[in-house]
């Protein structure tokens, strides 16, 4: 039974592989091609096999027109994806530059572009380059200052207990040949962005830093510190210390070096944020920089006493008054009477109307303790005057009662007087019998009393007149 299948299917394939051969002879031949094969048979066979073929011939050539279609629009879109990976956005913050195999394209002076959607070439035959517009700070804390270890930082040099180390420790030598620490802070912006890109470019990877100015902050370190060095070796010590350090000169040398070096960067500042003596001579200097700051409180406080003084003294007038009796002063010593005069008549005037001119001509006006003596005096002169013009009036009436009978007028004035003494509360009457006797008494508190209110009552009413 095996055997019979086996045979039989052996049969069919010998069958298939004829009937297959006699289709493609049949495509390759003609009905008069002279070959000697029986066409009729070949026909037959041939429409039974195009019959079940042409179904699938059909389906695979859509199939492959359908794939070839996508294939081609995936093409064009990758290319036009392509075309448009050049396109690139200047943040407000930046500005860029286009590159063509390297080079910066466009024409002189619009190389540069602003903030904005620009299209370039795609990578790799094109490229752009963004530079941060912003200043950028740089610090230089341990170039020329002490080499700290690990927790060291928050402590002052003099605590550190040690000397200088050359070879870790960073310094500076003056003009007058000191060593000095110091502390810098830089700003710096560029300037001419092409030269920039041209001759430092930035940082494409973390190599030197994460900031892509990291190539930039470099070589400003190292051109800043070249002019530091020379302009520190300009300068004293004593001035380095306080503070005097000649940034300008330390900016001209640094700037110099990177115009030669055609790097398209500009120092915008250099400060010098912290001066330091060395340790070996910290505790004297601290000793003698606390001494000079309280000198220089000292000073300020008297200054502004003084000026609280002239203030409460003169008003707003008091330089210009103190110009005009300097300058008496300096006329009476000089012997130089004309002047003299001449500062005399000036004071008065001004102490008449208080009111005095400046060096600017602005008329100021007198005003403090000298105004209030002034007014004082004024108002002094006044009641005395009429105290004297009131006794004269009153001598003059006494004297005509005089005249018309001096005995009567002599008794009257002498009752009047004896009447004003005993009924006067600052009198103290006592009464004693006749004889000899030797009595031991204190004032009476109750008359001491109303003559200390009398005399307060009479200055508050003076105080009163005179204002």
């Amino acid at each position: 039974m095996s055997e019979e299948n086996t045979n039989k299917q052996m049969n069919d394939e010998q069958l298939s592989e004829e009937e297959v051969i006699a289709v493609v002879e049949d495509k390759e031949c003609s009905s008069d091609c002279g070959c000697g094969h029986d066409h009729g048979h070949h026909h037959h066979h041939h429409d039974e096999v195009e019959r079940e073929i042409d179904p699938a011939e059909k389906s695979l050539s859509d199939a492959l027109s359908v794939s070839f279609g996508i294939l081609k629009f995936v093409m064009v879109v990758l290319v036009v994806l392509y075309m448009c990976s050049g396109l690139f956005r200047v943040d407000p913050q930046d500005k860029a530059v286009r590159l063509i195999f390297g080079k910066i394209v466009g024409e002189p002076g619009k190389q540069v572009l602003e903030q904005g959607w620009y299209l370039n070439a795609p990578f790799p035959f094109g490229q752009y380059v963004s530079v941060p517009t912003d200043p950028q700070v740089v610090s230089m804390n341990s170039d020329f200052w002490y080499a700290f270890k690990a927790g060291d930082e928050s402590k002052k040099p003099a605590d550190l207990a040690r000397p200088l180390k050359p070879e870790f420790d960073g310094s500076l030598i003056t003009g007058d040949a000191n060593l000095v620490h110091g502390r810098f802070e830089v700003t710096y912006k560029v300037r001419d962005f092409v030269k920039f890109i041209e001759s430092i470019g930035i940082v494409e990877t973390s190599a030197l830093g994460d900031s892509k100015m990291a190539r930039a902050t470099e070589i400003m370190k190292q051109a800043v510190s070249t002019g530091i060095v020379h302009a520190v070796a300009e300068t004293q010590a004593d001035e380095y210390i306080v503070g005097r350090t000649n940034d300008d000169a330390a900016e001209m040398y640094a700037q110099r070096i990177l115009d030669d070096l055609n790097s398209g960067l500009e120092i915008v500042n250099i400060s010098n944020i912290k001066p330091q003596m060395p340790n070996s001579v910290y505790n004297a200097w601290e000793a003698v920089s606390n001494a000079e700051n309280e000198r220089g409180k000292q000073i300020e406080q008297a200054r502004q006493e003084r000026a609280r003084i002239l203030g409460e003294t003169a008003g707003e007038a008091h330089s210009a008054l103190y110009e005009l009796v300097l300058g008496y002063q300096l006329a009476l010593s000089a012997n130089k009477q004309a002047e003299v005069d001449a500062f005399e008549t000036k004071i008065d005037l001004a102490l008449r109307t208080l009111e005095v001119r400046n060096a600017n001509g602005v008329l100021l006006s007198i005003g403090g303790e000298v105004a209030a003596n002034i007014k004082q005096a004024e108002s002094y002169k006044t009641r005395v005057v009429e105290e004297i013009k009131s006794e004269a009036n009153n001598f003059e009436t006494l004297y005509e009662k005089y005249l018309e009978n001096p005995v009567i007028f002599a008794n009257r004035l002498r009752q009047e007087t004896r009447e004003a003494i005993f009924t006067s509360p600052d009198i103290e009457t006592m009464y004693a019998i006749p004889g000899q006797l030797y009595l031991e008494t204190n004032r009476d508190p109750e008359v001491t009393r109303r003559r200390e209110e009398a005399q307060l009552k009479r200055q508050q009413m003076r105080v009163s007149e005179e204002r």
